[in-house]
């Protein structure tokens, strides 16, 4: 069900909301390279030492990766966003909270690549992440905030949405058989937050 015809003011609301969001992501995307530190090293050490941060490399796009598509996710949905109320405010700002993590889980794959510690904290704070952006789009829906004709609107509960958070939320688990295959496994969530 679609709300009445947006003013102006509501309007502004939702530009101030995804204007919010795109630092908080910019920041997130940002402080992804800080855990790639120049090698303090000599000249004849400096190849080795670049092998030596080629895991905090692939930390770096695999957390740019994902902060990237959930970015893209947001953009399309807040494009069909007319309206927001108290409940799309908090939900977007849990998924924020998640985002602004990722720095900080994206590192321990880094510098602890291969442990279990370290893919559990990645797995949950990404499938967090994806659930809390899949409850905005929800209540976004639940409420009657898009735009009229939205796509979204008559989308099922269950849906492509729930891909990210199912898949990383299942590799918790698959670290206790094999850390690799868990982490391997993260390819099919990239794969399936495809457009929806």
């Amino acid at each position: 069900m679609q709300g009445p015809e947006t003013t102006r003011d509501e309007r502004r609301g939702v530009a101030r909301l995804e204007a919010f969001s795109d630092g908080v992501y910019a920041i997130a995307i940002t402080l992804l390279v800080l855990g790639i530190e120049v090698p303090d090293v000599s000249e004849q050490a400096l190849g080795s030492a670049l092998e030596d941060l080629l895991p905090s490399v692939l930390a770096y796009f695999l957390g740019f990766a994902v902060i990237g598509i959930f970015w893209l996710n947001h953009h399309r949905f807040f494009a069909d966003v007319e309206r927001h109320d108290t409940r799309l405010l908090w939900t977007n700002l849990l998924h924020l909270s998640f985002v602004a993590a990722m720095p900080f889980s994206t590192g321990l794959i880094g510098e602890f690549g291969g442990t279990q510690a370290g893919a559990i904290i990645f797995a949950a704070n990404v499938s967090a992440a994806s659930l809390a952006a899949y409850l905005s789009e929800y209540e976004a829906i639940r409420s009657g905030l898009l735009r009229p004709k939205s796509a979204l609107a008559g989308r099922p509960l269950i849906s492509w949405s729930l891909v990210t958070p199912l898949v990383f939320a299942l590799s918790i688990p698959l670290t206790f058989v094999s850390v690799s295959l868990a982490e391997y496994s993260w390819v099919l969530a990239i794969l399936g937050a495809r457009d929806r």
